[in-house]
């Protein structure tokens, strides 16, 4: 299972917020690239970078780490249009994640770029999509495989921050679905990542508790990559 560290940004700023409620964010440093480069100095070899206000300044911080480091960058939040789709690639980060609230672009962005390129984030509150309160997270990600999705980013809100992953949902769409199944949210402990391993998991995606060395990144790369 691969270890991948997660940072949050808020203008231009590394951000922890629980259960994604904009209200608890907390600065943790005003220095993403210093971040980023601890975590590649420490064995991380990908970073998923999101942004939580959609704006252009997350997007070029990015690009940023991803010119300035090894780190294999993935970057979700605020894209609208393939035009940005295609920007991001071009400067050099490795996979951009669409999510439901910009589903419209799939179909071309996955027949111009690549599954390997596109990967998909659904953002859910326990077992039902976000914005689609009658739409459970299982059936959603057959759906999404259907169309063309080979990776999905499975981030309960409701257990960031909480050191409480949903293990339930993750094993759910390792079991019906094809895709790689990447877990974020909720990872506190080394417990956290044995459990997710035996769902399947193809990735855990890990931001608070990195960062507040609950756990040591380069130990959870030498366990889970190794």
């Amino acid at each position: 299972m691969r270890i991948i560290p997660a940072i949050y940004l808020s203008g231009s700023k590394v951000v922890t917020q629980y259960k994604a409620q904009k209200e608890s964010e907390e600065i943790l440093s005003g220095d993403p690239l210093k971040s980023a480069r601890w975590f590649e100095k420490h064995g991380a070899k990908a970073l998923h970078v999101v942004g939580t206000d959609g704006s252009e300044a997350n997007r070029k911080v990015a690009v940023l780490i991803a010119k300035n480091t090894k780190l294999a960058v993935s970057y979700a939040d605020g894209v609208l249009s393939q035009e940005i789709i295609e920007e991001l690639l071009a400067a050099g980060i490795a996979q951009v994640s669409l999510d439901q609230f910009c589903e419209n672009l799939l179909a071309e962005a996955l027949q111009k770029f690549g599954p390997g390129k596109i990967t998909f984030t659904i953002k859910a509150k326990r077992n039902l999509v976000e914005s689609k309160p009658n739409l459970d997270v299982m059936d959603y990600g057959k759906d999404l495989v259907d169309k063309g999705v080979t990776q999905i980013i499975f981030r309960d809100t409701k257990s960031e921050g909480t050191f409480h992953p949903n293990y339930d949902e993750v094993e759910k769409l390792v079991l019906n679905t094809t895709a790689k199944i990447f877990s974020f949210g909720g990872v506190g402990k080394m417990s956290d990542l044995e459990v997710l391993a035996k769902t399947g998991a193809y990735a855990a995606i890990i931001s608070k508790a990195f960062f507040e060395n609950k756990l040591s990144v380069k130990e959870c790369v030498a366990k889970f990559e190794g």
